[in-house]
């Protein structure tokens, strides 16, 4: 089975547009919380709902925003494994899918099985590649 990368690539962008979607809600969810404890009807001292408000947006955004991230890594991992190129850019996107246990854990699984498929680096054109043959006769040339 020659397609473990591809598999794996597609569990990393799956989980990672699942945890896109997922990041999103909690942001969102953060900004409306926000926005419903800075209104005056539900407390009627305005300093209460001021460390309540910023507490609450400190607690679901940040998280909101790691999740994105990782969720971002999954995705252009997915898409290096798809390509079956970088093959240490596409394991840090199936370890970013991990956020997403069944998913990123059968990522890690296949990709981890397909290192074989990835193409060998090259090696730059700009550089050139000069083999010297090895010496003749036992004797060292001096410069």
């Amino acid at each position: 089975m020659d397609n473990k990368s591809q598999l794996a690539g597609i569990f990393s962008i799956v989980s990672g547009a699942i945890g896109v979607l997922g990041s999103f809600g909690i942001i969102l969810f953060a900004f409306l919380m926000a926005y419903v404890f800075s209104n005056p009807e539900f407390f009627e001292v305005p300093s209460q709902a001021e460390g309540i408000t910023t507490f609450i947006v400190a607690f679901y955004l940040a998280p909101g925003i790691l999740l994105l991230l990782a969720s971002a890594l999954a995705v252009v991992g997915g898409v290096y494994a798809l390509k079956k190129k970088y093959w240490g850019v596409a394991l840090a996107g199936t370890i970013g899918a991990l956020v997403f246990l069944p998913l990123g854990v059968a990522a890690l699984i296949f990709i981890s099985l397909g290192k074989d498929e990835f193409k060998p680096k090259a090696v730059p054109s700009c550089i050139p590649q000069v083999i010297a043959p090895p010496p003749q006769g036992g004797s060292i040339p001096t410069p």
